[in-house]
């Protein structure tokens, strides 16, 4: 009988370790999506959604190098990328989403794009550029032929000689053929070759005195809102699925890859709520120990025992 005393013992404690005993290291609510882009979350060209079903394809060659957080992705800016599917339904929800991103680049000859999709006939978008902005009237925008402006905006080009971030969603309505879109940016010191943690929020609700609702965009940067954008809350039937797929460290344009990002991604997270500006600082916070990887594993519990 003494024998399986020990056993016995250890199942007991393993029962009684909380399967997320580091689920405060950062916000698991509404989590839908994360890819760390730690080794073993890599296998060949498929890069695994560790808390969701959206398993990414990677596109040309990124290296895998030291990250934010364990290991990231090195792209080199020319035909590197992600593809990060459609998400499923997720489109549809993006009126109260969060992305968030850790990213470390200096390269500034160009504009790029962290992750984007644009519909064809310029319908449902979700993304963020960086190094875009209002070109002045006497330059040629960067990357477009002469004339042509961004799809459902005609005020807005591409300028190389702006640092900045920019931020935007389209909208197509059912039954409807009214299409807007909606974008805004700032600048930042991004481009100084140290990992900086970037925050997208689509949809904070609030009322103002007459009692009338609003949606807020907010932007973070390195845990700190910068940026406050509010709009009339729409219908939730507004947005629909997107038809092209996510990509990451290039833009998909109607289903071509644009605006190809230079440097290195990590800890890329998505959620189908808007994170508040605690929970963007907790994140922030925790990014720098946190790994998915023994959440719930066995390795946890083990660690856990021993101390015991």
């Amino acid at each position: 009988m003494k024998y399986f005393v020990l056993p016995a013992l250890v199942m007991c404690v393993f029962l009684t370790v909380p399967l997320s005993s580091q689920a405060d290291t950062i916000v698991t609510d509404g989590l839908i999506s994360y890819w760390t882009f730690d080794t073993g979350s890599i296998n060949g060209k498929t890069v695994k959604d560790d808390l969701g079903n959206n398993n990414a394809t990677i596109i040309g060659d990124p290296k895998i190098v030291g990250g934010r957080v364990n290991r990231a992705l090195k792209f080199d800016g020319v035909d590197d990328y992600i593809n990060l599917t459609n998400l499923g339904n997720f489109g549809r929800k993006i009126e109260t989403s969060t992305f968030e991103i850790w990213v470390k680049t200096d390269f500034t000859v160009d504009w790029s794009t962290l992750f984007k999709v644009l519909d064809p006939e310029c319908g449902m978008a979700w993304g963020m550029d960086i190094n875009r902005t209002i070109a002045p009237p006497n330059r040629e925008p960067l990357g477009l032929v002469k004339g042509e402006r961004i799809c459902g905006h005609p005020n807005y080009k591409y300028d190389e000689e702006h640092i900045i971030i920019h931020v935007g969603t389209y909208i197509k309505q059912e039954n409807s053929e009214k299409r807007g879109y909606s974008v805004s940016g700032w600048k930042f010191p991004i481009f100084d070759g140290e990992w900086h943690h970037l925050v997208y929020v689509n949809g904070l609700e609030s009322i103002d005195e007459s009692g009338k609702k609003w949606r807020e965009r907010a932007l973070y940067f390195d845990g700190e809102r910068q940026w406050l954008q509010r709009s009339p809350q729409l219908e939730v039937d507004t947005y629909q699925p997107f038809v092209e797929p996510v990509f990451l460290a290039a833009g998909n344009n109607q289903g071509v890859a644009e605006g190809f990002f230079n440097g290195l991604i990590d800890e890329v997270r998505i959620y189908n709520r808007a994170l508040n500006d605690e929970e963007v600082m907790q994140n922030m916070t925790f990014a720098e120990s946190y790994n998915v990887e023994p959440i719930g594993k066995i390795s946890t519990v083990w660690g856990e025992l021993k101390k015991r």
